[in-house]
């Protein structure tokens, strides 16, 4: 007794300590010294044996709070990390004394008793995920002898479930699996009285006192801790256990969804989510469906409107978009479940509400007024919760999408309510045109009538055969409205709109479609002044939509829209001519006539043919000087005539590079043999071999020479002698920088440049710098993808071409040193990897020496990249705010992209193909962009692709003695381990292994290069340490080569390892001597085993807080306009490098 007296002196001395020190902290008036030792003093007593009796015991004393509260931080502390420590008997005492705590909790208010509840609960919390069920069967019981003890009590007991429920289920934080899973099954026991007792709850509190404004608070939250509970619970418990509860669910979460309480209606609101969102099969979702029909979403709805129609108030607008939310999830729901035979009745009236709601929600005004704009209410809503224009109008266009999405799929299974809207919103519109286009709501309800007519366009055929007489009364009616209001450019563009939703819905025999179509081609040129500029250019858009949605209803036309173009094609726009040339090329396709392609492509190119092989231009592309005078750059800037003309000139190489690449693009071949032989597309070479014949090919060789030279010439216009001689009132070297939109792009910026009011300016092409700037982008883009189609999709026939290689070599990549670094990218990604990718083994020969050529300059100039990236990671590069400057974030970007681009590329070249299913070459491939391949192919893990342990042959045939490029290439290869970004990494990891084989084979590999290649490994190690799944392909990568390196250099490895510090002599050791059993056979050790292995050898290189860096030294290949012979990887370089490597001495 005179021991346990002492104890709890001791404890009550302590007690005070500690009450003075929380007073202390909570004073204004504190000195820092004191309140510093108050914080050290806390610190003390949570790691101290006596924080738990001393935490009960600050719980018990009257006063303060934030005193009561501390007590009960010490305890849960206690239960987190001194539990297990705890003896039986004392973790019954804890249990008892916070239970007792609960049962007694009376007398305190407003936020203190709030606190102390939240403590008390997660104490509680914390002894349940460590002790139930198996040490706390009655839990459950005593929880249920807590609830009828008063309202207190039963807050805390569904505070205390909600948690249990939401750490257990939810988010899965119990760390100790056996216990996660023994909890589990104790909630799935308790299932059904985790539902019932918060409805219950519900159901009750209606008949509560709630006279005074204390009583209907504590009414409040009961009801929303009641609705925390059950929100947390209708996700995950069985569908059997709610489908006859459902009735009772709805009624209550629809009478608090309706209450005037804002927190009880945005609680309810989630409950309802839970509901409709539930995952899982059939039988997991049918407990939803009642709520899918009208019953039920009716009142959503009616709610919906409620709060929409309210000015802007915080706790309102809240509750809105919970609405929202629900409604949102509700429409999604009922796209994926209208094949229920339970909703067969209600769906026509539910899908027609659906419509409207979503039609009502577009006009609200939190989806209208842009932040920074005056225009109230609308901006007072996006303040609420956005700061900038871009970041406002990128969440609208998902919210529209989202309906937009609705309506999409509910006309799949429910047409008839969106085909109403789409006749009546019509008949509203062309009641007055000039009224209706000027309301602000015209643009998006042309969004939904666009969205409905495109949806409806792929229905059944019978569907759109039964609704094609009022489809064709309503084109009528547009087309007339057309002719009545040809004087307002503004309202006549708004109605070309609607054409484009109606075409598709009309019988391919309708008499009226010529005389249609000769209206809209005459609208390419009417009236030609700049007023109807929009109007002429829209109006070839929507020609361009048409020719792809209906070519089946237009090919029958095709004759008819060719002769009315024939009769404007002269005065036609040149983005126009493009537009069109889409448009006939397109339509074509549907012909399969050979002959018809090739005729066309000869009458619409002959004027580019003509333009390319002119005496004027072929003088301008015959050196890159020579074509910076030809567009005036080498005189002064100005504004008079000369300048238009210079402009022109401009304007010209641009148009006779969009033509072709329009033409090439366009033309899509049949992949089924049959019928391109029945169309004329094939051809039987002298070998007997049937190959596919390209239509446009016969007038593409005469300009192609013409072509490659003029990207030779783009390609050298930053070379030295070019910038000398431009024009000083250009701006100098400047005019020949890329354009701010490249940059955007380069930055990930670009969308929200182009969204910015403020910024979007500068995308703008206002100064003549600009317009050349803007040139250059867009001529080089176009070259470059123009280049990579004629090659791709000739294939044989381009091969088959005299100077094919050269052209290759000294045309696309002529002049390749005087890229600018976002250039080279450029034509790395749209134009040398798609090549690389479409060709076949029998054309490799043609790519070898254009491809020795170029990598030994890749490697050069990452080299230098890279070794500017490591040297300057520590140097002074960052601002005030420790934030890297915006050019350096700049040129990392362009570092980055240019490395993931040559990395791709070594991919493209060195990995063995598998057979492709549909050839590529000849226009046989759909029509997609290959550059869009090549951007995918950079998002994807590359190594994860076999290769089959082999190189292809055009990589075997570049790893060749008589080549000098092999040793930049392989270099290339292994100096990209090291590279910070991991995406190049990953490319060309599982490449190295077999690069490697081939030069062991061909006794390429010397000692030395042997050591070097396999620093580059662990230094590649170390760099990627952080990241697990690369950094098990390097494990593999040095396992294997320590394996291959071990017979021609047998201390090369082990060298290199023991040359890192903490890799010790013994360690390095033992592994070869296990290494080499395995490799004689006389231990099996299996590949993962290898892997760990090796994985604690080079720990160290691992270990994020090693103080010493190893960085690669990246070295110099001799001039590049003599490369010597050279026998070996780095012969010519000591092992010094090593030591360099890894900051030996």
């Amino acid at each position: 007794m005179h021991r346990e007296a002492q104890m709890g002196h001791s404890t009550y001395a302590m007690a005070q300590q500690v009450f003075d020190a929380v007073q202390c902290i909570h004073n204004l008036h504190t000195d820092a010294p004191v309140r510093q030792h108050a914080h050290e003093l806390l610190e003390e007593v949570k790691e101290s044996d006596a924080c738990l009796d001393i935490g009960f015991e600050l719980l018990q004393r009257s006063g303060t709070v934030t005193v009561q509260h501390f007590g009960l931080l010490l305890v849960e502390h206690a239960i987190r990390y001194q539990w297990n420590k705890l003896s039986s008997e004392k973790r019954v005492e804890v249990k008892n004394r916070c239970m007792s705590s609960i049962s007694t909790l009376t007398g305190i208010e407003g936020q203190g008793k709030a606190r102390i509840m939240d403590g008390l609960g997660k104490c509680v919390v914390e002894m349940v995920k460590r002790e139930w069920p198996q040490a706390w069967p009655e839990f459950m019981d005593e929880c249920e002898r807590l609830c009828s003890m008063g309202t207190y009590q039963t807050e805390i007991v569904l505070f205390m479930l909600s948690r249990l429920v939401e750490d257990v289920v939810i988010l899965n934080s119990v760390e100790h699996q056996q216990q996660n899973k023994q909890l589990h099954i104790a909630l799935m026991h308790y299932a059904s009285t985790l539902v019932d007792l918060p409805l219950n709850i519900v159901a009750v509190s209606q008949s509560f006192p709630s006279d005074t404004q204390a009583e209907k608070e504590n009414v409040s939250r009961l009801c929303s801790a009641a609705l925390e509970l059950l929100g947390n619970v209708l996700n995950w418990v069985p569908a059997q256990l709610l489908n006859s509860r459902m009735p009772k669910i709805s009624a209550a979460l629809q009478v608090c969804l309706e209450s005037t309480s804002v927190s009880l209606a945005k609680l309810s609101s989630y409950c309802l989510n839970q509901v409709v969102t539930r995952k899982g099969p059939k039988k997991e979702r049918e407990p939803l469906l009642p709520l899918l029909s009208l019953n039920y979403v009716q009142p959503v709805v009616d709610v919906l409107r409620k709060l929409a129609s309210h000015a802007y108030d915080e706790k309102t607008y809240d509750l809105f978009k919970a609405v929202l939310l629900l409604f949102q999830s509700v429409a999604s729901s009922l796209s994926s479940h209208w094949g229920y035979t339970q909703l067969m009745d209600d769906r026509d009236s539910v899908l027609k509400l659906l419509l409207c709601t979503c039609l009502f929600l577009l006009r609200h005004p939190s989806l209208i007024g842009q932040p920074t704009s005056s225009e109230e209410p609308y901006c007072t809503f996006s303040r609420a919760d956005y700061n900038t224009d871009e970041e406002f109008m990128e969440d609208v266009a998902k919210i529209r999408e989202r309906c937009l999405s609705i309506i999409r799929k509910d006309v799949q299974y429910v047409y008839a309510p969106s085909y109403d809207f789409v006749l009546t919103w019509l008949g509203d519109v062309l009641r007055s045109p000039e009224q209706a286009v000027n309301g602000f709501l015209f643009h998006s309800y042309l969004s939904v009538y666009s969205t409905i007519c495109e949806a409806l366009a792929k229905l059944d055929e019978k569907v759109v055969e039964s609704i094609s007489e009022t489809a064709v009364s309503h084109l009528d009616m547009v087309m007339k409205a057309i002719d009545d209001h040809l004087s307002n450019p503004e309202c006549l563009t708004e109605l070309l709109s609607l054409v484009t939703g109606l075409f598709p819905l009309q019988r391919p025999t309708y008499r009226r479609l010529p005389e249609y179509l000769t209206k809209l081609i005459s609208l390419l040129v009417f009236d030609g002044s700049e007023r109807y500029r929009w109007v002429n250019t829209h109006v070839s858009h929507q020609l361009v939509r048409l020719s792809s949605t209906c070519r089946t209803l237009l090919l029958p036309h095709f004759d008819h829209i060719w002769s009315e173009l024939q009769k404007f094609g002269d005065k036609l726009t040149d983005h126009i001519k493009c537009n069109m040339v889409d448009v006939l090329f397109e339509l074509s396709n549907g012909l399969n006539s050979y002959d018809m392609q090739r005729y066309m492509t000869i009458t619409l190119m002959s004027s580019t043919v003509e333009f390319w092989n002119g005496e004027p231009i072929v003088r301008a592309i015959s050196s890159s000087e020579n074509l910076l005078e030809y567009i005036g750059l080498f005189q002064p800037a100005g504004t008079d005539s000369e300048s238009d003309v210079l402009g022109a000139r401009r304007k010209q190489l641009l148009l006779h590079t969009d033509i072709p690449y329009s033409v090439m693009s366009h033309i899509s071949l049949n992949e089924n043999a049959q019928t391109l032989s029945e169309g004329g597309f094939t051809v039987t070479d002298s070998s007997g071999t049937l190959r596919t014949k390209h239509p446009a090919f016969d007038t593409f060789q005469q300009l192609l020479p013409a072509i490659f030279s003029f990207a030779c010439c783009l390609n050298g216009i930053c070379q030295e002698s070019c910038v000398r001689k431009v024009h000083p009132s250009f701006g100098g070297y400047k005019v020949l920088d890329i354009s701010y939109a490249d940059k955007s792009a380069i930055m990930g910026t670009y969308h929200q440049v182009k969204h910015d009011s403020k910024k979007a300016k500068l995308l703008s092409r206002t100064t003549v710098e600009d317009h050349v700037r803007g040139f250059f982008s867009d001529v080089i883009d176009n070259t470059f993808r123009l280049i990579s189609q004629c090659v791709c999709r000739f294939g044989w026939q381009f091969y088959a071409m005299p100077h094919a290689s050269a052209m290759l070599e000294n045309g696309l990549l002529g002049n390749h040193q005087y890229c600018l670094d976002f250039r080279l990218h450029t034509l790395i990604r749209k134009a040398l990897i798609p090549i690389v990718n479409c060709s076949q083994e029998e054309q490799f020969c043609f790519l070898l020496s254009p491809l020795a050529k170029f990598f030994p300059h890749c490697y050069q100039r990452l080299s230098t990249i890279w070794q500017l990236m490591f040297e300057n990671v520590d140097q002074a590069l960052r601002d005030s705010d420790g934030t890297l400057v915006e050019q350096e974030m700049f040129l990392e970007n362009l570092s980055s992209t240019l490395t993931r681009d040559v990395a791709t590329l070594l991919r493209s070249v060195l990995a063995k193909r598998p057979e492709r299913k549909g050839k590529y070459e000849n226009g046989s491939a759909n029509n997609e962009d290959e550059e869009e391949s090549v951007d995918h192919l950079m998002l994807v893990d590359m190594s994860s692709i076999d290769i089959g342990g082999d190189l292809s042959p055009l990589g075997k045939q570049l790893l060749n003695e008589q080549l000098s490029s092999f040793s930049s290439l392989v270099l290339l290869m292994f100096h990209m381990l090291c590279c910070p970004d991991s995406v190049p990494v990953i490319n060309v990891t599982s490449l190295c292994y077999p690069v490697v084989v081939e030069l062991v084979d061909k006794k390429l590999l010397d000692d030395p290069s042997a050591r070097h290649l396999y620093s580059c490994v662990l230094q590649g190690v170390q760099q990627h340490s952080q990241l697990e799944d690369l950094l098990g392909k390097l494990f593999d990568l040095g396992c294997r080569l320590y394996d291959l390196f071990r017979a021609p250099f047998p201390n090369a490895c082990k060298e290199v390892l023991l040359s890192v510090p903490g890799i010790s002599k013994d360690d390095v050791e033992a592994f070869d001597e296990r290494m080499r059993k395995s490799c004689e056979g006389s231990l099996k050790i299996p590949d993962k085993v290898k892997r760990t292995m090796f994985k604690k050898l080079v720990k160290p290189i691992t270990n994020a807080r090693m103080a010493f860096q190893r960085q690669p030294q990246f070295r110099e290949l001799p001039s590049l306009l003599r490369p010597p012979r050279v026998s070996s990887v780095v012969d010519s370089h000591s092992e010094s490098d090593l030591r360099y490597l890894f900051g030996g001495s």
